[in-house]
């Protein structure tokens, strides 16, 4: 589904927030993209998003390098991409509802029976309250981003990229986002989690990738991370692992 090859990325020329990293996420796999502030995490995910061009390497997704995509075509690739920044910005003057309906007609729904149902079924699934008479300004911190996840799922993607979804998120939303990407999962979606909850990593992530200061340091499942260390213990977890290879 998704192949990056070589990836390197500079915004002033001099230093590289990511240095020659490769990676393959297969569809209906979700990988765990782990690093510390400022390691790289955001710009990969801007990059496969189309936010961000990148200095060299390629993205593919099905086969397709997004780089040599002719226009029309790679409007349908990224309509087909939900993807949710760490600093999600909503438009608090609308309604949810209106908002859902405002990015569902960005995405290129043209079918408001559809687009109507589907905004029904975020609304339930993500427990979001007065959709239809509260603004977005009025919620709390975790419902607005419960919107925000909706509003990527609107266009039913093929892949989701998600940067630190679980930021203001209270158990119960984390609770939701868990069974979201087990859902999305089922459903063949191919998902890139950035994330600080390294349990929540090792709980669903298929495949996992550590960055630092734009390098890769693992790429692999969790089992080939455990055969990494010769010395790891049965009781050894992600973050006992994270921990050694930031370290080393």
């Amino acid at each position: 589904m998704l192949k990056v090859t070589n990836l390197k990325k500079s915004y002033d020329n001099i230093t590289f927030a990511v240095k020659d990293i490769s990676f393959d996420v297969d569809k209906g796999n979700i990988l765990a993209l782990l690093g510390h502030n400022g390691a790289g995490k955001s710009t990969i995910l801007k990059i496969i998003s189309g936010t961000i061009n990148m200095n060299a390497g390629k993205v593919l997704i099905d086969g397709i390098d997004l780089s040599k995509t002719e226009p029309i075509k790679l409007r349908e690739i990224k309509r087909k991409i939900g993807f949710m920044s760490e600093n999600t910005d909503l438009l608090e003057y609308l309604t949810a509802w209106e908002y859902l309906f405002y990015i569902g007609h960005l995405y290129g729904i043209e079918d408001e029976e559809s687009l109507t149902h589907k905004m029904q079924e975020l609304i339930r699934y993500f427990g979001i309250t007065e959709a239809k008479s509260k603004g977005i300004g009025e919620y709390s911190s975790g419902l607005k981003k419960r919107i925000a996840l909706a509003s990527t799922m609107i266009n039913l993607p093929n892949m989701l990229l998600l940067d630190e979804p679980t930021v203001h998120l209270d158990p119960i939303g984390v609770q939701l986002l868990k069974q979201c990407l087990i859902d999305c999962r089922s459903n063949g979606t191919t998902i890139i989690l950035a994330t600080h909850r390294l349990e929540i990593a090792e709980q669903l992530a298929d495949q996992i990738l550590i960055i630092n200061r734009g390098e890769k340091l693992f790429y692999g499942t969790m089992d080939e991370l455990h055969s990494h260390f010769e010395d790891a213990q049965d009781e050894s977890n992600l973050e006992n692992f994270y921990s050694k290879l930031i370290r080393t």
